[in-house]
């Protein structure tokens, strides 16, 4: 039987936030330096996009497993104590991202649909720093053939 590969649907989430499939907003902004489904040890160059497993479950029934599986996508914009100074930034950053996910919801044919469910913007802390930036919720929905074996 199949299983959800976890590995490579974080890698595919993290790859449609990459700097190659993304487009800064106008007004002189520079492009995400990475995105990755490894976050480091410690923080890289900003702009960053870290993707991380959240939680999921399943529903089994007539020889298919359909998965629910919800992740947490951060773009850390910049290292600050006061997230409104960036507000603008996030603001414009926050309409590129929200529709990130829109032009390949498939996900290279891994998932039936990757989508963000909602999104926030604030202040982000990573190590011991706060930074400011946008938390988006994406949701990926799996089918796969199942049977279990007594």
């Amino acid at each position: 039987s199949t299983m959800p590969d976890f590995d490579a649907i974080a890698v595919a989430l993290a790859a449609r936030f990459a700097p190659a499939q993304m487009t800064p907003p106008a007004g002189g902004y520079g492009n995400v330096r990475i995105s990755t489904a490894y976050p480091p040890a410690a923080m890289v160059p900003l702009p960053a996009v870290f993707v991380t497993m959240g939680e999921g479950d399943f529903v089994t029934g007539n020889g298919t497993r359909e998965g629910v599986h919800d992740w947490t996508v951060r773009f850390y914009f910049a290292q600050t104590g006061t997230p409104e100074k960036d507000m603008k930034a996030l603001l414009k950053w926050a309409t590129v991202l929200v529709d990130q996910l829109k032009g390949a919801t498939q996900l290279a044919g891994i998932v039936d649909v990757a989508l963000v469910m909602g999104w926030r913007i604030g202040k982000l802390t990573f190590g011991d720093q706060d930074y400011s930036g946008i938390e988006l919720s994406a949701r990926t929905v799996t089918t796969e053939s199942w049977a279990a074996v007594g």
